[in-house]
């Protein structure tokens, strides 16, 4: 699978959770982190271009919470 996406040479975000504790949130999340920051470490371009996207929201509201940025 990865050798196709790499032929298509489209950027994508793989997260291994093979050797995690499912039950811990924390290794969840840290494992997310840690695939996000190699991707965004290898195409900085996406990065780039969130960071510009995201200047443009200024609040963001999910079933009812919300947060706004500044």
């Amino acid at each position: 699978m990865i050798m196709g996406l790499n032929e298509l040479e489209i950027p994508y975000l793989l997260v291994d959770f093979r050797g995690i504790n499912p039950n811990s949130r924390m290794d969840v999340y840290k494992r997310i982190e840690g695939s996000l920051n190699e991707f965004f470490r290898k195409n900085k371009e996406v990065w780039r271009a969130l960071k510009d996207n995201l200047k443009n929201i200024s609040r963001v509201s999910v079933m009812g919470f919300g947060i706004s940025l500044s």
